[in-house]
C-alpha cells in the first residue's frame, strides 16, 4: 500500500492542526510552514505525537486490511526513528511485511540532514528498502533529462551497472542487498519506452528499443536485490510522453490492453526472465559476503559487455550483458553451456548447448546454464556485415548563400569536406547542415560511429549571379528612388499625384479638395413683430435702400419690394 504522510493537502484548517496549532508541520523560522514536499508543507514526524500517528495507524492497516506491505512517498522528509518504530512494530506482527519507500524529499526538507530517512541513512534502516536511483539512471540514463542516454543507449557506465548487479552493497547503498529496489521505471516520470524514444530521437516505436528495453529490465531481474516492475512495461506502456501525469486523463494513465497483443513476443519475453529469477537461488543473495562468494564477474572482450557467474547452492548460471553499439562473439568457459534466455526468447527450455563461443547482440542479455556435453550444437556464426555510411543527398549542387544539408544513411558522427580534415559532430544525426560554404568543389566523407567511410561525395558550390534590372524595368526596387512630381500654385500633392484646386465661390468652403457650401445664415426677424415706418412691409421682403440722385435739392428714395 502507498501511504503519503508527508504532508496534507490543507493546512491551517488540518484537524490536528486545529487540535494543537503548529505542531503536527514543521515550520520556517518566519513561521510560515516549511516544504520539502514541494506540495505545500511538510509534517513533523519527528514529534512524538505525529510518530505515534504514523506507527499506530501502519499497525492498523496491518492488523485489521493484513496489509503485507508498506511503501513510504518521500520517506527522506520522515525521520529515521519514526520509520525504524514502524518497521519494529509490523515485524511483530509478520516479520514477511515489506517497508520500502522514496529515499528523497521535494524540496528542501526543513529536518537535520542527517536525521532524514533519505539515501544517506539507508544503513541506519537496516530492515527497510529503498528505489535505487543510482542503479536506475545508470542502465536508462538520466531520468530529468529525457534525451539523456545510459549503458543500454551507448554503454556508458559499466562499472556503475556492476555495482548495481551486486546489489549495491558497496555502493554504500545499504548493508544488505535487499535494501536496494532495483527499477528503471515507475509511476513518476517518463516511461521506460517513452524514455528510450526520447534517448533515441523521438522517431516513435523500432525493434532496438524493444530490445533496450528488455535489456533494461534484464538487468534489474538478473541483479542481487529486490528487482520492481512498472506495470505495463511488459508491452511497452507508453503515457505519450507525459512524464507528470498525477492529473492527466485515463487516456493517458490507462493499460492499453491492446499494446499486449501489438507485443506479445515483449510480454512473453518478460514472463520467461520472471520464471528464470524465480527458480534459481543465485538471484536472490542478501548479504555482502554471500555475494562475494558466489558472484564472480567475467571480463568478456568488447565493448559494453559485462559477464559475471553465479554459483550458489551449485547452480552454474552464466549472465552477458551487451550495451555496446557491436556484436560480439564472447568465450564461454570450458564445458558445455546450456542456453535459456537471448533478446528474443527467454525461460527454463533450451535455445541450445554450446561451447566455446557464442555471438551476442547488440541490445542483449545471454543466460547459460551448465549443460550436457552430449547436447552440444555448433554455435551460429553471424556474418557481420559490414555496412559502409552512404551520403544520399539527390542534389551535388547548391548556390553560395544556402544551406546543405548532408544527409547519411546512418548517423554521421564526423564529416569532412576536403578529404583530410574531419570535423566531429557534437550530437550525431543523419542530417548534418553545412552552411557558409564559398564557391568551388568540395569532397565530402562522412564517418559512422565504428568509424566506416563513405565514398566521396562531390559538391559543387555555384556563385551567385546577380543581373542587373533598371529601374525603368523594375521601379519598385530599393535602389530606385521615387521623386515626387513638382505641382503648380493651383495644384495640391495627393498620393504623389497633382490634382487641380477647385476654385470655390464666396459662399464656398474647400474641404478635402472639395467646394463645400457653407451653411445658410439666421434668418431676418419677422417684419409682422416689427415696428417704424417700414412695419407695414410683408414678410420675406427685401428692402434695398438706394440714394440714386440729388435732384433739386431733393432725395429720391427708391423702394424695392419682392
Amino acid at each position: 500500500q502507498d501511504v503519503v504522510y508527508n504532508h496534507t493537502g490543507n493546512r491551517e484548517n488540518y484537524s490536528f492542526n486545529k487540535v494543537v496549532p503548529n505542531y503536527f508541520y514543521r515550520l520556517n523560522s518566519d513561521g510560515s510552514f516549511s516544504n520539502g514536499t514541494g506540495v505545500g508543507n511538510e509534517t513533523a514526524s519527528e514529534r512524538y505525537m505525529v510518530r505515534k500517528y504514523i506507527v499506530d495507524s501502519v499497525e492498523m492497516w496491518a492488523t485489521e486490511y493484513h496489509i503485507d506491505g508498506f511503501r513510504f512517498d518521500l520517506m527522506a522528509v520522515h525521520d529515521v526513528e519514526t520509520m525504524n518504530s514502524l518497521d519494529s512494530k509490523l515485524e511483530l506482527i509478520d516479520p514477511d511485511i515489506f517497508v520500502y519507500g522514496e529515499p528523497w524529499g521535494g524540496g528542501t526538507i526543513a529536518l537535520d540532514y542527517n536525521l532524514q530517512a533519505g539515501k544517506n541513512n539507508i544503513i541506519s534502516m537496516p530492515n527497510i528498502s529503498a528505489f535505487n536511483d543510482k542503479f536506475r539512471d545508470a542502465i536508462k540514463g538520466s531520468t530529468f533529462n529525457a534525451s539523456g542516454q545510459g549503458y543500454v543507449t551507448n554503454s556508458n557506465g559499466i562499472y556503475d551497472i556492476m555495482k548495481g548487479i551486486e546489489g549495491s552493497t558497496n555502493w554504500g547503498w545499504g548493508l544488505t542487498s535487499t535494501q536496494s529496489v532495483n527499477y528503471v521505471s515507475a509511476h513518476d516520470n517518463l516511461t521506460l519506452y517513452d524514455k528510450l524514444n526520447a534517448a533515441n530521437g523521438n522517431e516513435g516505436y523500432t525493434k532496438e528499443i524493444d530490445y533496450q528495453a528488455r535489456l533494461s529490465n534484464s538487468i534489474v531481474m538478473f541483479s542481487q536485490g529486490i528487482p520492481f516492475l512498472h506495470a505495463g512495461v511488459d508491452f511497452l506502456r507508453t503515457k505519450g510522453g507525459d512524464e507528470n501525469s498525477y492529473d492527466a486523463s485515463d487516456i493517458v494513465n490507462q493499460l492499453n490492453w491492446i499494446r499486449k497483443s501489438n507485443y506479445l513476443d515483449s510480454f512473453e519475453y518478460y514472463k520467461g526472465i520472471i520464471e528464470i529469477r524465480k527458480t534459481y537461488a543465485s538471484f536472490k543473495m542478501v548479504s555482502e559476503s554471500e555475494i562475494e562468494e558466489f558472484l564472480t564477474f567475467i571480463y568478456p572482450t568488447g565493448n559494453g559487455v559485462i559477464g559475471y557467474n553465479l554459483t550458489k547452492n551449485d547452480e552454474d548460471i552464466l549472465i552477458y550483458h551487451n550495451g555496446g553499439e557491436s556484436i560480439n562473439d564472447i568465450s564461454l568457459p570450458s564445458g558445455a553451456w546450456m542456453l535459456i534466455a537471448d533478446r528474443d526468447t527467454a525461460g527454463l527450455d533450451s535455445l541450445g548447448t554450446f561451447t566455446a563461443t557464442y555471438p551476442i547482440e547488440k541490445a542483449e542479455t545471454l543466460v547459460f546454464i551448465r549443460g550436457e556435453y552430449a547436447d552440444v550444437i555448433e554455435s551460429p556464426i553471424h556474418e557481420v556485415v559490414v555496412t559502409k555510411p552512404k551520403i544520399i543527398n539527390l542534389f551535388n549542387s547548391i548556390f553560395e548563400g544556402g544551406t546543405f544539408n548532408l544527409t547519411s544513411n546512418s548517423d554521421i558522427y564526423e564529416y569532412t569536406i576536403d578529404g583530410y580534415t574531419f570535423n566531429t559532430v557534437n550530437q550525431p544525426a543523419n542530417i548534418v547542415p553545412l552552411e557558409d560554404l564559398t564557391p568551388g568543389v568540395y569532397l565530402i566523407q562522412v564517418k559512422d560511429s565504428e568509424g566506416g567511410l563513405s565514398e566521396i561525395f562531390t559538391l559543387t558550390i555555384k556563385e551567385k549571379i546577380v543581373v542587373e534590372v533598371s529601374c525603368d524595368e523594375d521601379p519598385n526596387q530599393e535602389k530606385c528612388e521615387v521623386v515626387p512630381p513638382v505641382c503648380t500654385d493651383d495644384q495640391t500633392l495627393i498620393d504623389d499625384v497633382c490634382v487641380n484646386i477647385p476654385v470655390c465661390t464666396d459662399n464656398q468652403a474647400l474641404v478635402d479638395n472639395e467646394c463645400i457650401d457653407n451653411e445658410l445664415p439666421e434668418p431676418l426677424p419677422n417684419p409682422d413683430d416689427s415696428t417704424g415706418c417700414f412695419g407695414s412691409i410683408g414678410s420675406r421682403s427685401l428692402i434695398i435702400f438706394g440714394i440714386m440722385a440729388l435732384i433739386g435739392g431733393s432725395t429720391l428714395l427708391f423702394i424695392r419690394k419682392y
